[in-house]
């Protein structure tokens, strides 16, 4: 009899392990999905603790201030840059919300795209890992402040007032 409950006892821990197991996978699947939809992972960029979490919405972080390249325009009007592809579904989904605010915010707003795969130094020289990536510069060219994902124009509109500009 004791030998039987013994069996049965390892039975049971045995079920509880595969149990565990099969919710671990499930869960590290579900996880590879999310991560999967919710933006582009540009080739050859490393993961890090400061890229922010890619699955949340909105994923942002505070960027430290970036001086913005020479090549980029000498007007003194503060600027969001979109880091991005033509092929990846969130950037196109941005390709709106750039226009839009293209045009709102024309002479007060300079709004640019770069397209990383066809100007892969961009990308190195922004710091990208993922992508559709937005950079919001001050009129004196400074990184104030980046997100990762789509983000809609309220949001980037209501960022700027934020970090203190009033477009």
């Amino acid at each position: 009899m004791l030998s039987s409950s013994i069996s049965k006892g390892l039975d049971r821990n045995e079920m509880i392990t595969r149990r565990q197991l099969m919710r671990t996978i499930c869960a590290a699947t579900l996880l590879v999905l999310m991560l999967g939809l919710a933006g582009c992972v540009q080739s050859g960029g490393r993961a890090g603790p400061d890229t922010g979490a890619p699955w949340q919405r909105p994923s942002s972080r505070a960027a430290a201030p970036v001086e913005k390249p020479s090549d980029a325009s000498s007007a003194n009007l503060p600027r969001l840059l979109e880091l991005g592809s033509e092929t990846c579904k969130p950037c196109q989904m941005m390709k709106p919300v750039l226009e839009e605010l293209r045009t709102a915010y024309q002479g007060k707003l300079e709004v640019d795209f770069i397209d990383v795969w066809q100007d892969p130094e961009a990308a190195k020289a922004y710091g990208v890992q993922a992508i559709p990536t937005q950079i919001f510069f001050d009129s004196k060219g400074k990184e104030i402040f980046r997100h990762i994902g789509f983000f809609p124009k309220e949001d980037i509109v209501r960022m700027f007032l934020e970090l203190g500009i009033k477009l």
